[in-house]
């Protein structure tokens, strides 16, 4: 990569921001297609967002992604923002366009790209089962809603932040059925055998001494398990998945189609997925 005057800057805004897999899954991609890109991490103090943002403006990044703690944040500073960030209430994309600063998640896209390519099934008519009501949670409830899912249970270790979740569906899909569960109720075991997909969106299973998200006794062969957890590849709740005869899906694949999606806002060009499929395994193993 050779950088010159007319390098157009991506940047991610996180706070801390060093453990970011990004910029080598992004600027792989941008050499070898033989864009003029670079991709830049910037740790940015919750307290100069404002001056980040419109700092980036006025340099002349050609995008940003947003990481934790900025992605509900720089919704204020923002001129537009899509459909699904206005539900989920974050972004973790941001475009600038005909002087506009243009907010977008695609969490979602990954999320359901992976379903589909890498799970074989799309939300559309099924019970889906939650695990988790936080950032990662909104992006995949709401997208399950928007592509009609029949009903979405989502449980939680606090049950009042399920509520928040399910009454933030509501708002925008009054008709679809949530309901809300403490992790693990045992109430919920008769009601296991409905479920065609079960979705793990805590970060149970990033450390070797977490616990499991959901009893391995309650999964049955018929349900696709997903596990948004990417490192390790392959959980503990993966494994006893597998065990029972499940399809699962690792984290990789959101990461990886989110990224995918990010890419096409900001350059215009589809990127090669096998190229950033493949820097960001080797990122991982290393």
């Amino acid at each position: 990569m050779q950088i010159d005057g007319k390098t157009k800057v991506i940047g991610i805004f996180g706070w801390p921001v060093e453990h970011t897999l990004s910029p080598a899954i992004h600027n792989v991609a941008f050499e070898i297609m033989g864009l003029n890109y670079v991709y830049v991490p910037f740790p940015v103090n919750p307290l100069f967002l404002y001056n980040a943002v419109f700092g980036a403006k006025a340099l002349g990044l050609a995008g940003l992604n947003i990481t934790i703690p900025h992605k509900q944040a720089i919704i204020e500073h923002l001129d537009e923002i899509t459909k699904l960030s206005r539900e989920v209430g974050a972004v973790n994309t941001v475009e600038f366009r005909d002087d506009k600063i243009i907010g977008h998640n695609t969490d979602g896209i990954g999320f359901l790209q992976s379903l589909e390519m890498d799970g074989g099934i799309e939300p559309k008519d099924k019970n889906v089962l939650l695990i988790g009501a936080g950032g990662a949670a909104r992006a995949v409830a709401f997208t399950c809603a928007e592509n009609h899912a029949n009903s979405i249970a989502i449980m939680n270790r606090n049950q009042q932040n399920a509520e928040s979740l399910k009454t933030n569906i509501h708002q925008f899909y009054p008709k679809i059925e949530v309901t809300t569960w403490k992790l693990n109720d045992p109430k919920i075991d008769h009601l296991m055998g409905d479920f065609d997909i079960v979705i793990n969106s805590t970060s149970l299973g990033m450390k070797s001494y977490d616990p499991i998200p959901l009893h391995p006794e309650w999964l049955n062969s018929k349900m696709i398990v997903m596990d948004l957890v990417y490192c390790p590849l392959e959980t503990e709740f993966l494994k006893s998945a597998k065990k029972v005869g499940c399809r699962t899906v690792n984290g990789i694949g959101m990461l990886l189609y989110q990224g995918v999606a990010a890419f096409e806002i900001w350059t215009g060009v589809k990127p090669d997925i096998e190229v950033m499929k493949s820097a960001l395994e080797k990122t991982i193993s290393q």
